[in-house]
């Protein structure tokens, strides 16, 4: 919650690369592999302040990565609805993902949750920036998910990352110039 309230009053933060980030995921995933549920919740915690701060775009399969943890942090907090829609996100990131054994055991709950997770089509057209692009879990897109989460990232016209984002369904869109409707 704090680091939402930080990003959304404007604070200032230590630029992210997209490497450091995936560390950090992996950092969490190691924590919910372990059972070290706090440490895991606390890793999370911060990861969507991290997101915020990234200096770079990130692929597809990275904003998987996330949108699992994500899952995973939800399937913790029981909110099966949220977990839902967060490994739909990542399963049309990333659509060959398996979780390892280590992370999840052979019979456990998520698996069969991550299973029965399908994305949902619909999408909200957005218009484009009007100088530069707009990435939604890694690729360039002017339609946002409507039902489920996205990384959005705002580019300039020389592809420098302006402004990046995790957003549930009901959040707002980073905000930039866009282009005028004919």
């Amino acid at each position: 919650m704090l680091a939402w309230l930080a990003v959304a009053l404007g604070a200032t933060c230590d630029t992210t690369s997209p490497e450091a980030l995936e560390a950090r995921v992996e950092e969490a995933e190691r924590a919910f592999g372990d059972l070290a549920s706090d440490r895991f919740l606390e890793l999370t915690a911060s990861l969507a302040q991290d997101v915020a701060c990234l200096e770079g775009t990130v692929p597809p399969t990275m904003a998987a990565h996330f949108h699992r943890a994500f899952g995973l942090r939800a399937y913790l907090g029981r909110q099966e609805g949220d977990t839902r829609a967060a490994f739909a996100s990542a399963k049309l990131a990333d659509p060959g993902y398996v979780f390892p054994f280590w992370l999840l055991p052979e019979q456990h709950a998520l698996r069969q949750l991550y299973a029965e997770s399908e994305p949902d089509p619909a999408v909200l057209p957005v218009l484009p920036p009007r100088e530069g692009s707009l990435f939604m879990d890694g690729v360039a897109s002017t339609e946002r998910p409507q039902l489920r989460p996205t990384l959005v990232q705002v580019l300039d016209a020389e592809g420098a990352v302006q402004a990046s984002a995790w957003l549930r369904a009901t959040d707002a869109t980073p905000r930039y110039t866009p282009t005028r409707p004919v």
